[in-house]
């Protein structure tokens, strides 16, 4: 169950630290003036989490929310999950949406991303250091990993027979930014003529041997990130954004 409070809470201390934290060499990301201050926030109620209440800037960091957009929360009592949702920003395609939920299970806290729609026009790079800062900030609220069900590719993953309606590529940024998942028997199959090691399991064993391979031959389907410091989901996610220059 999620503890809710109604009570306000700007987070003021939050802000100077993620001020201080992102302008320190090896964590300053290109973007994070897009990032840095709050969208319009519509915050009704808000989780506590491991005995701390969570403040606005940690709700707009895990919602991916740009500066430029809406933030809505919500509580759902079916479902028992705490709802976020980022709307009317230039980085977010027309009439969709970031949306996403805090649920908690047996291993504790987590994130799990339902849509994320960035605009076709959203510079390159983006995607990652917001979803980057958003790791971040889980990781600091205790979560445990961040989950979700990439969509595009092949479509054989989640029996879509011809294919997605439109071109989706979260199957293959998603285990870029060190989303991982067990390899499925179909893409095992698709793999028996190549030169990749078949005793291994992991989609991330994959993406090192050959992202390209994955591009054209992959498929959308459940993923997680590893929040635990140190994890493979950690240095997947720094080197890809040390290597195209969005950290610093």
């Amino acid at each position: 169950m999620i503890e809710l409070v109604t009570s306000k809470l700007h987070g003021f201390k939050s802000q100077m630290r993620r001020e201080l934290a992102w302008r320190l060499p090896g964590n300053r990301c290109r973007y994070d003036c897009e990032l840095m201050k709050l969208p319009v926030m519509q915050v009704f109620a808000r989780p506590v989490l491991n005995n701390r209440l969570v403040d606005d800037f940690q709700l707009q960091s895990i919602a991916m929310a740009p500066s430029d957009g809406a933030l809505e929360t919500w509580f759902d009592e079916d479902e028992q999950q705490f709802g976020l949702e980022v709307r009317r920003s230039r980085f977010i395609e027309r009439n969709q949406s970031v949306r996403s939920f805090i649920k908690r299970d047996e291993e504790g806290f987590f994130l799990h991303y339902d849509s994320v729609l960035l605009a076709e026009d959203a510079p390159a790079g983006f995607g990652a250091v917001a979803f980057f800062r958003a790791a971040q900030a889980a990781k600091a609220m205790g979560l445990t990993r961040v989950v979700l069900d990439a969509v595009g590719g092949a479509g054989y993953k989640m029996g879509i027979e011809g294919g997605w309606w439109r071109e989706y590529n979260g199957y293959y940024s998603w285990p870029r930014f060190g989303f991982d998942a067990e390899i499925t028997p179909s893409t095992r199959e698709r793999l028996k003529e190549t030169s990749f090691d078949q005793t291994a399991t992991r989609l991330l064993d994959l993406i090192e041997w050959s992202a390209d391979w994955w591009k054209h031959h992959g498929a959308g389907g459940p993923m997680v990130f590893d929040l635990k410091p140190g994890s493979r989901s950690w240095h997947t996610l720094s080197t890809y954004l040390r290597q195209r220059k969005l950290l610093r």
